[in-house]
């Protein structure tokens, strides 16, 4: 089976449910929007140990991109199990200087 796990090329929740499929059995997917460096190091390291991934990269907030990701999946892979969607925004903030703008924008 086939994984595609957003927001899962940094040590963060989607790199941690990425790992844990690829642990089960599943090819892997893995998104990054800025952290492309990180996602092309996991990829690499994954096809060096013979597990099917490959990498996507860009908004997820932009149609036409996901588009070209679920084309370039279907290309490579020829099928699609299972979508998991960890990508969020990451701002590093203390919580005195968010705002309810901050807030709005990361709850939507």
């Amino acid at each position: 089976p086939i994984a595609f796990v957003t927001g899962s090329s940094s040590a963060r929740v989607g790199n941690f449910v990425a790992r844990y499929l690829l642990c089960h059995g599943y090819g892997v997917v893995f998104h990054a929007r800025s952290s492309i460096d990180e996602g092309e190091a996991m990829v690499a390291k994954c096809i060096e140990e013979g597990l099917p991934s490959m990498l996507v990269c860009g908004n997820i907030e932009q149609e036409s991109t996901v588009q070209q990701w679920f084309r370039a999946i279907d290309d490579q892979f020829g099928r699609l199990d299972l979508v998991v969607h960890c990508a969020a925004s990451w701002e590093k903030k203390s919580l005195e200087e968010t705002t309810s703008e901050d807030y709005l924008r990361n709850a939507s």
